[in-house]
């Protein structure tokens, strides 16, 4: 039953969250929370055989990485148009 509203959950953000299902996101000074967000929701796709949970935490991955200078932060405005 927990199993069951922790899937729901974690299906619920990824549709209407921070994250869309491309992983993209307008990074900001409160955007802190989606990282480990994205990884609590890989970590349950994995737990529990859940590809889609995986394949979209790993979108929101590769888009951190692209965007995130090597020493490791996310630059605010990243994501916003204009940027």
């Amino acid at each position: 039953m927990a199993i069951d509203l922790a899937l729901l959950i974690a299906r619920y953000y990824m549709k209407h969250g921070d994250v869309p299902p491309d992983g993209r996101f307008r990074a900001d000074t409160h955007s802190g929370g989606v990282l480990p967000v994205s990884a609590g929701v890989a970590r349950l796709g994995l737990a529990f055989g859940q590809r889609e949970l995986v394949e979209w935490a790993h979108r929101v991955y590769l888009w951190t990485r692209e965007n995130t200078p090597d020493f490791g932060f996310l630059r605010d405005g990243v994501g916003l148009e204009g940027f």
